[in-house]
């Protein structure tokens, strides 16, 4: 695993004290107050990384995410089939406001795609 894995994690996972003025060395590597030499008498927010919690959580979500849908197929159905005819009308509610054609928006929706594509395409050849 990547140093910059490893502090974007810390950074985006730790604990503070959200009353206080915020320290400006916790803004950069290591984002936290660990081995800052004047965390002792410091009174700006603190910030940790409880590595337990955020198993926990990670668990937790991982857990849950994995459940599934408690329903019968027939419920399933039933749900898709109504949100189906209710997208068809926010669609051509959609379509009428713009006050162009189906055809004309997928057509330049399809342009845009593509040139999105190509510049994302491009990008991660220029990282390589």
């Amino acid at each position: 695993v990547s140093p910059s894995t490893i502090s974007r994690e810390i950074k985006n996972r730790r604990l503070g004290n959200e009353k206080l003025e915020i320290c400006l060395k916790t803004n950069r590597y290591p984002f936290v107050c660990y081995n800052c030499p004047k965390k002792v008498h410091c009174y700006k927010k603190k910030y940790y990384y409880n590595f337990k919690e955020v198993q926990k959580d990670y668990e937790k979500k991982m857990k849950y995410s994995r459940i599934g849908i408690d329903m019968s197929i027939d419920e399933i159905e039933y749900w898709n089939e109504y949100f189906r005819e209710k997208s068809k009308i926010k669609i051509n509610q959609f379509f009428t406001s713009l006050k162009i054609s189906k055809e004309t928006f997928l057509n330049q929706f399809k342009h845009f795609i593509n040139i999105f594509i190509r510049d994302i395409f491009l990008v991660s050849m220029m990282r390589c």
